[in-house]
């Protein structure tokens, strides 16, 4: 069954990826076992049912996504509760009930939020942070956090545009520009200096860099010179 769940929902996906075929759920129950009204009922529980999520990537705010890193080695996978009529996410610490299926989406992409939210500002319970540790290992938790950073104006100096751009930041910090940001200084020269917001990741890396304004280039100071000036 789960291998005809994972053709459906795949199917689904390519159609429609936040939706899957409700009604399938129901012929599912019904063809499970010998479905007769008239006969008495022994107790027997239908197993849950596991399958991975179709959906690569789930909507979280601003026209925001965020994405499966590896769907195909480690997906989002949920688990359909039988007794209860419920979609659980695994290790998500998050439950949807069944007429909320196509919903589920968009439940993911909060409970994704709720958790991200709570470990900038350290309110994670022991339970959440057991969820964050295998949501991260899913997610693209370092590429979303990284949109979030707000841009910073900085001042550079372009170094050299040839073979590749480098820049350097007052802090004598240098960075090699990747080449589709470099033609946002195509009217730049080497020893230009400007200033700009720059789209920063966790590390430190340029992303992005926009509103440039050109600078008066910095004068070279002989430090012999003002050595002498206190001197005098």
């Amino acid at each position: 069954m789960d291998a005809t769940l994972n053709a459906e929902s795949r199917t689904q996906h390519q159609e429609d990826p936040w939706t899957l075929r409700e009604s399938g759920w129901q012929e599912d129950k019904m063809h499970d076992r010998d479905f007769n009204p008239a006969a008495p009922y022994h107790g027997v529980e239908e197993p849950d049912i596991e399958f991975e999520f179709a959906a690569s990537n789930f909507p979280v705010t601003e026209g925001q996504f965020v994405k499966v890193l590896n769907p195909n080695t480690n997906p989002v996978r949920i688990l359909y509760k039988v007794k209860e009529e419920v979609f659980e996410v695994e290790g998500w610490g998050l439950t949807v009930p069944l007429e909320d299926f196509p919903k589920l989406p968009k439940e993911i992409g909060r409970r994704f939020l709720q958790l991200y939210c709570s470990s900038q500002d350290g309110t994670l319970s022991r339970d959440d942070e057991d969820a964050l540790a295998l949501v991260s290992q899913q997610i693209d938790y370092r590429g979303f956090a990284a949109s979030r950073l707000i841009p910073r104006r900085l001042e550079a100096t372009l170094v050299r545009t040839e073979p590749v751009a480098f820049l350097e930041f007052l802090d004598d910090k240098r960075e090699k520009l990747p080449r589709e940001l470099t033609e946002k200084l195509e009217v730049l020269k080497p020893g230009d200096r400007f200033a700009a917001y720059f789209q920063l990741n966790g590390d430190g890396k340029v992303l992005d860099i926009r509103h440039v304004d050109l600078l008066p280039r910095l004068e070279t100071v002989d430090p012999e010179t003002v050595f002498d000036s206190f001197k005098g």
